[in-house]
């Protein structure tokens, strides 16, 4: 097997360890997709939250990390770890939404500039939200 190969399957073992339907849900919550959705379509994007998670799995570790990676949350604490981890990633990204958002505009104002971008300012998803 090659180093790029066994990156891509240590990246599909950390996958399969990724509550990745938890992780869709929350983001389309965050994009203000209403409630009520397609299976066929969640499905769609659980493939595609995978896909580029793998890609990133591979772009920033090594395959020791990624290896570890698998490992741990193969545990019994990595699973409740990564149960976990969807609520702790929404409510700690919104609080820190909250808190970034005041000091940056006060900064913005200290700064001499007249607003944050109109994207930051209106909350833009695509801009500086965590998945």
């Amino acid at each position: 097997m090659s180093v790029s190969d066994l990156a891509h399957e240590l990246a599909k073992r950390c996958c399969a360890t990724v509550p990745i339907r938890a992780y869709v849900e929350g983001l389309l919550d965050r994009l203000g997709v209403p409630a009520g959705r397609d299976p066929k379509r969640l499905q769609e994007l659980d493939e595609i939250y995978e896909r580029v998670l793998r890609q990133q799995l591979v772009e920033h570790y090594s395959n020791a990390e990624l290896a570890l990676i698998a490992r741990t949350y193969n545990t019994p604490e990595g699973r409740s770890l990564m149960r976990k981890a969807p609520a702790f990633t929404a409510s700690t990204t919104k609080a820190l939404e909250a808190a970034f958002v005041a000091q940056a505009v006060e900064l913005a104002a200290v700064e001499g500039q007249r607003s944050l971008r109109p994207d930051a300012a209106a909350g833009d998803p695509g801009e500086h939200r965590s998945p």
